[in-house]
């Protein structure tokens, strides 16, 4: 009998680093699971429960963008009153008369009639329509026919 218990004694003392190294890493990887889920809720927790964008906070935004790519003088219109016209903005010499949709849907002809019409009222040289979305085929037509710049997708 005391041959069997000197066997399991060493059995036990051979197989417990083994037993160790299992619970450790079983310790640790729900631990590291834990603190993984923990983290990914933290970088979601600003996005969690987003209020959609309105549009004068995404003709600010715009701004920022414009600002970003060279633009200066940018300046945000009034709110009401505006003749279609959210921005205006200066680059390379010409005065930018930018028309902000924020859109589920893509935008139509008139944002581009908008534009056009003032880009006169604000003395400018060059009209632009700027949306987070896509433009509908009939909007590229006549913003080609009046050398009106589309931009899409800026978030």
């Amino acid at each position: 009998m005391r041959r069997y218990k000197k066997r399991g004694c060493i059995g036990t003392v051979l197989l417990f680093p083994f037993y160790m190294i299992y619970f450790a890493l079983t310790l640790c990887g729900s631990f590291l699971l834990g603190a993984l889920t923990f983290l990914w809720g933290l970088i979601k927790l600003p996005f969690k429960n987003k209020q959609p964008m309105t549009g004068i906070e995404y003709e600010s935004r715009v701004a920022d963008y414009l600002k970003c790519k060279g633009y200066w003088g940018v300046k945000v219109t009034q709110a009401s009153g505006d003749y279609g016209i959210d921005i205006t903005a200066h680059k390379n010499g010409k005065k930018y008369a930018v028309q902000c949709k924020y859109y589920s849907q893509p935008v139509g002809i008139a944002a581009v009639q908008e534009a056009v019409a003032g880009k006169v009222h604000y003395g400018c040289t060059e009209a632009m329509v700027v949306t987070n979305n896509t433009f509908t085929p009939a909007a590229e037509t006549l913003a080609k026919e009046n050398g009106v710049i589309l931009l899409a997708g800026v978030k």
